[in-house]
């Protein structure tokens, strides 16, 4: 399988950033640090994932909950994958799966349990999500919302699919609500 990323990062993020400046939507906190230190801020409007369980910086009471706004803070990477189901080249709009579960404070070895709009789970660490170069896609290439039908409102891709969990297509799990922390 060919696998392509696109290092361009949205917004320009990356070109101000090496002048010194955030994008317009930069968190107050560095993201792309491993572990920052202060909470992301609680998010306005409709809730879509919540997170719960052993986080070390939760944004709303003892639980993260994240929103498109939200995500849309992060800055995201443009990324191609080829995707096991569909058999067919996906764009996507992402956040590397690191950062984002850095952002609240999770440990690299703490078991998370991913759940689907319908129920479906898998457990992944943020060590191996890590190690395998995941990312966390919210919106589709184009820049629209991921849709519901097309494993929205976020979804785990491996824009290198042949480590020990990307090459596995029943880990790559799509229309994520929860996750659990242990």
């Amino acid at each position: 399988m060919k696998t392509r990323i696109a290092a361009t990062l949205l917004g320009c993020g990356l070109a101000l950033s090496a002048c010194g400046t955030e994008p317009p939507n930069a968190l107050a906190h560095d993201t792309t640090a491993a572990d920052p230190t202060t909470p992301l801020p609680a998010p306005t409007g409709e809730t879509e994932i919540v997170i719960t369980g052993d986080l070390a910086l939760p944004n709303v009471e003892d639980r993260g909950e994240v929103n498109l706004a939200l995500f849309d803070q992060f800055g995201s990477v443009a990324i191609s994958v080829d995707d096991p189901f569909e058999r067919r080249t996906l764009n996507f709009q992402a956040v590397p799966a690191d950062t984002f579960l850095g952002a609240f404070g999770i440990a690299p070895d703490a078991a998370i349990t991913w759940s689907a709009l319908d129920n479906y789970e898998v457990s992944l660490t943020r060590s191996q999500l890590a190690n395998e170069g995941a990312y966390i896609a919210f919106r589709t290439g184009d820049g629209a919302p991921l849709p519901i039908n097309e494993g929205g409102p976020a979804r785990i891709v491996f824009p290198d699919p042949s480590g020990e969990i990307g090459s596995e297509p029943n880990l790559w799990i799509w229309s994520i609500s929860r996750l659990a922390v242990d």
